[in-house]
């Protein structure tokens, strides 16, 4: 098996371990909500609900978030190979399933500020991990496109260099160097390619930037929101 078919088979059991473990936590603190019997509705017993639902849209707001930024952006990257990259994913794992009981606990102690600021450390962390995951997947990868690039400018120099090679030898060189290194002959190609596939390659290119910029503006704005919210749900859950 080639690397690049390993580093790809390792990226799709992670992303769907992610996802697996991301649905598992938010079912598990959708069944934290007290709901009340039907015979003893009373203003406590409604507050009670009122919280413990208001909690949980809270924390499920966040997961969704993040399993959006998180999505958006492998649909346009792809791991590298690092197990940096996998130890943080791991990490971020366990940060997920420490939501229920943060979300449980503020839903007890809705006045108690050490709780709720326990719970926004606990949220902090999952997006700074995800962030951190974000960009270490980026920078691994315009390393890995400098490299491709040098080989590049390193295989038109030696051409160039040997101009008297045959039509044939030439040809030869260009199909052996294409098997070995698939992603630089794209590069290669780029250049001879109609314009409107060359259009193709770059939309796909600004794609890739767009996908990481909505992903770190997205994360901002909901740590903005999230904050904001548990704070106001310490004074009054309207107002959260």
């Amino acid at each position: 098996m080639r690397f690049k078919e390993i580093i790809q088979n390792r990226q799709d059991r992670l992303i769907a371990f992610f996802d697996a473990i991301l649905a598992i936590a938010i079912t598990v603190l959708a069944l934290e909500i007290t709901v009340p019997s039907l015979g003893n509705i009373g203003d406590s017993e409604r507050g009670e609900f009122l919280v413990s639902f208001t909690c949980y849209l809270i924390s499920f707001i966040a997961m969704a978030v993040l399993w959006y930024t998180h999505t958006l952006f492998f649909s346009n990257y792809s791991l590298t190979g690092s197990y940096t990259e996998i130890i943080l994913h791991l990490v971020l794992l366990f940060v997920i399933t420490l939501f229920q009981p943060m979300t449980r606990a503020i839903g007890l102690y809705r006045s108690d500020s050490v709780v709720h600021i326990l719970y926004l450390l606990t949220f902090a962390s999952m997006f700074i991990l995800n962030i951190a995951i974000l960009l270490l997947v980026k920078r691994n990868s315009k390393r890995i496109e400098s490299k491709k690039a040098r080989r590049n400018t390193l295989y038109k120099k030696f051409v160039k260099e040997n101009e008297n090679l045959t039509d044939e030898q030439s040809r030869f060189l260009m199909m052996a160097y294409m098997s070995a290194n698939q992603d630089e002959a794209l590069e290669i190609l780029k250049e001879k390619l109609p314009e409107e596939y060359a259009q193709i390659l770059k939309e796909h290119e600004e794609a890739r930037r767009e996908s990481f910029r909505i992903s770190v503006i997205t994360t901002a704005e909901t740590i903005l929101f999230i904050c904001g919210a548990v704070v106001a749900l310490m004074f009054s859950i309207p107002a959260c």
